[in-house]
């Protein structure tokens, strides 16, 4: 067995991942565990990932333990996003939310600009 398919099956049988994945992390050190981080990418769902991704840098400072949460939410929503399971619209953390312009709506503001000159 992989040590992948070890820490996803640990992972299945855990209630404290959050505990678990800092211990094991390799953080702070040279590189995390990044075996890790795909077992966790693969077995979480999106509300683990969501929780994970939003910490903010004083929660999680550079070369942390808690980075490597922001880390493995990060992986995993990008993994669900890959792998067509999720069917949302592009929510941005901050800012507005993104509007795609279709090609005639540029036409149109051209039109407006040289109209109210």
């Amino acid at each position: 067995m992989a040590k992948v398919d070890d820490y996803r099956s640990a992972l299945r049988g855990m209630t404290d991942w959050d505990g678990w994945l800092k211990a094991n992390s390799g953080l702070p050190g040279p590189r995390g565990n990044l075996e890790l981080a795909q077992a966790a990418a693969l077995e979480g769902d999106e509300t683990r990932f969501e929780t994970w991704r939003s910490m903010g840098i004083d929660l999680a400072p550079v070369n942390s333990p808690e980075e490597f949460l922001v880390f493995c939410g990060v992986l995993g929503l990008w993994r669900q996003a890959a792998g067509g399971e999720q069917r949302r619209a592009h929510r941005p953390r901050y800012g507005r939310p993104i509007h795609r312009r279709s090609k005639g709506s540029f036409a149109g503001s051209a039109f407006c600009a040289r109209r109210y000159q």
